[in-house]
Formats: C-alpha cells, sequence, structure tokens
C-alpha cells in the first residue's frame, strides 16, 4: 500500500486551522501567503465555517506543484498519495511524483491499480519523463515483490491507445519498445482523432518491423473522425479498391455523423446504404436515419435492415431512436420489428437505460404497433437479472 507520512491517521479533518502564521514565517511574508492561497483555491481557504477534506488540498497542492504545501496537508492528516501522484501526473508535477514516492518505505509498493491509473494519467497528460520514471518505478516494485505484474501487455496496450488520441509520436514509439503491439486499434483511434502524422508514422513503422496492419482501421477511422484529407490519403493504397471496404467505411461515417463523408463515399462508389441505416441507429444521429431512408434503397427498409438498426440503436444505448424505429417498421413498411433482439443487443451493450426502457414500454409499444415481436419469457428474464 502506498504509505502515509501523516501524523494523524484521519482521512478527513476539520479544516479551520489559521495557517497564515506558519506560511508568513516560512515561505516570505504575506505575499506569497496570498499567492499559495490562490494556488490551492477557496476550499483550501483557512478559517472557513465548513469541514473540508484535506486529501482534497493535497491533491491540488499537488497539481500546482507546491511541496510546501504538499507536506503542509500531509501534516494536517491527508493519506490519499494515490490521488496526489494522479493529480501531479496530469500537470507534469515531476518534482511532486519524485516527493511523494520518497515518502514510501523501502518494502513497500505502489498498488498496481493506483501506478496503472498515474501511468496512463502521465500518457494523456503527454508527459513523457513521467512515463519513463512510472516504468522504472515499476521494475523496482517487481524486485520487492516478485508477483508484481505491472505494466502487462495489457497495460502498455492501453497506454498506446491513450497515446494514439493525443497523438503523440514520442510516446508511442517508446510504449512500442517496452512491447505494446496493438498497432491496429492504435491506427483506428489516431485516424478517428485525425491524428494523420501518427497514422503515417504507424504504417511506417508496421512496414519496418514486418507488423500485418490492417489498414482498413486506417480508412474506417477516418470515415468517424469526419477526415477527408486522410481517407484521400489512404484511398491510393490498393486495399481500398474493394468497394466492401468503402461500406465499411459508410458505417463508420454514419456512426460518427459524418454527412459530408457519406456523401463524398457514395461518390466513390459505396453502394450499402442499409450500412448508413445502421451505423446512424448505432451513433445516434436521427436525421441520419432519415437520409439514408431518402436515399431510395432503403425507402421502405426490408424487416431484416430495420431490425439491424434497432438492435445497433439498443447496443448504442439510443433509447429515443426506438419508438422511431419501430414506428417506421409498423407503419411505413408493415414489417415485423423483433424488440427479442433489440433486448438482446442492450444487455450484450451494457445498456442499462435501454434494457429498463424496452422492459417496461414494450407491452406499449405492441398495443400501438400490433406487429411488434416482443421479448421472450427467457430473454426478459435476463433483462430483469440484467437490471437487478
Amino acid at each position: 500500500m502506498v504509505a502515509s507520512c501523516a501524523r494523524s491517521t484521519k482521512a478527513h479533518l476539520e479544516f479551520q486551522v489559521p495557517f497564515e502564521q506558519f506560511y508568513q514565517t516560512k515561505l516570505s511574508g504575506p505575499d506569497r501567503y496570498l499567492q499559495l492561497l490562490a494556488e490551492v483555491g477557496n476550499i483550501c481557504i483557512p478559517g472557513s465555517e465548513r469541514s473540508v477534506d484535506v486529501n482534497v488540498c493535497l491533491g491540488l497542492a499537488s497539481t500546482f506543484g507546491n511541496i510546501n504545501l504538499v507536506n503542509y496537508f500531509l501534516y494536517k492528516g491527508a493519506t490519499n498519495l494515490s490521488l496526489a501522484l494522479i493529480k501531479a501526473a496530469a500537470n507534469g508535477r515531476f518534482d511532486i511524483i519524485q516527493y511523494l514516492v520518497s515518502l514510501i518505505p523501502k518494502n513497500r509498493i505502489i498498488p498496481i491499480n493506483v501506478l496503472r491509473e498515474t501511468l496512463n494519467t502521465a500518457v494523456a497528460s503527454q508527459h513523457l519523463q513521467i512515463v519513463k520514471y512510472l516504468i522504472d518505478l515499476s521494475n523496482l516494485f517487481k524486485q520487492r515483490d516478485s508477483s508484481y505484474d505491472f505494466p502487462s501487455i495489457d497495460d502498455l496496450n492501453v497506454a498506446l491507445e491513450i497515446s494514439a488520441l493525443v497523438g503523440n509520436i514520442q510516446l508511442f514509439d517508446y510504449l512500442v519498445s517496452l512491447g505494446a503491439n496493438n498497432l491496429n486499434n492504435t491506427l483506428l483511434l489516431a485516424a478517428q482523432n485525425n491524428q494523420k502524422k501518427l497514422v503515417l508514422h504507424i504504417i511506417d513503422l508496421a512496414r519496418k518491423i514486418n507488423y500485418d496492419l490492417d489498414l482498413t482501421y486506417a480508412l474506417t477511422g477516418a470515415a468517424s473522425g469526419g477526415s477527408k484529407e486522410l481517407i484521400d490519403y489512404l484511398l491510393i493504397h490498393p486495399t481500398f479498391s474493394d468497394v466492401n471496404i468503402l461500406n465499411r467505411a459508410l458505417y463508420s461515417a454514419a456512426h460518427g455523423g459524418q454527412k459530408g463523408i457519406i456523401d463524398y463515399l457514395l461518390s466513390l462508389g459505396a453502394n450499402n446504404i442499409n450500412e448508413i441505416l445502421s451505423g446512424a441507429s448505432y451513433g445516434g444521429h436521427r436525421e441520419l436515419v432519415d437520409y439514408a431512408l431518402s436515399l431510395g434503397s432503403v425507402s421502405c427498409a426490408t424487416a431484416t435492415n430495420l431490425n439491424d438498426a434497432l438492435t445497433n440503436a439498443a447496443f448504442g444505448g439510443n433509447i429515443e431512436l426506438l419508438p422511431y424505429l419501430i414506428s417506421l417498421g409498423s407503419v411505413s413498411c408493415a414489417t415485423a420489428v423483433n424488440l427479442n433482439e433489440a433486448l438482446f443487443a442492450a444487455i450484450e451493450g451494457n445498456q442499462l437505460e435501454t434494457i429498463k426502457y424496452i422492459l417496461t414500454q414494450g407491452s406499449r409499444l405492441k398495443q400501438q404497433y400490433p406487429g411488434l415481436i416482443l421479448p421472450t419469457a427467457e430473454e426478459s428474464e435476463r433483462g430483469l437479472r440484467f437490471v437487478g
């Protein structure tokens, strides 16, 4: 466990201590004192007529990188070094992290879940020095405890995905050097977030190390993120001459709400309008559902197409689309719409509110649309167990 040097074991204290005299004597007078108060925020102003969690104050002190304040709040009973580590990592406070680690006894370790969150936070905030320090620290803990399994390949791959989201090539390369290897997912995320330089870097890296990279991840990511420039670059590759790949990109563009990209892909030869219908339903974009229906191929969608859309909407937790899609099937096209499949999708998607909606509103919808297929007793019971 993370050690505390606090004199008190209390996590929450009545924080009404007038420490003005402490700072005026320790830190160069009243101007410096007021500056420090401004840094930690009003919540930690002394003399307030309320209880304040000194751990929150410790986190604020770590955020702003003031070791004197960190020491003071530890002295006043703060014990949550985990929060302090994460706050310091988020703001690049390397000296604070080193100091907090120095408080840990030689025979103790930082819990894996704390070090994992601190590492991911440092990656997200793009502080390579802190990331390297935390990896070195994990190696030290492995020497103290042979069962200390951090970072695992899964941990490294999560960190790699975070580096792709922020587009940091240095962090990306460092994590790959440690063994991170999920280049396809990171390619998708980089493209989705319009990180063109990193996308090109991943493609080049995969070529150098003979990694079997699936470039369709880049195309679908670019479609979802709305990057026409990146799509144009990728379409030079012969892989994308297959219309089925363009249709997969249609789904991603619809899921991302990218109408301009949908139109562009259609102009290039993509032709599966149902991909637009399903992707828009998953993403919760009713205007694109209507757009797909207006294109003609699904103007009166088949039961299969509408049920695909309905299950995608349920899986994505888009409750507001469910009655609309049901009405399209039951009224506009007179097809049987299957709410049982939608319930299954909602359970698989961990969509608690959607499950509740289907279970509680199914009978009412059945009265309104007699052709609606309700969930089976078995699936309903599964849904009830899921919501508790």
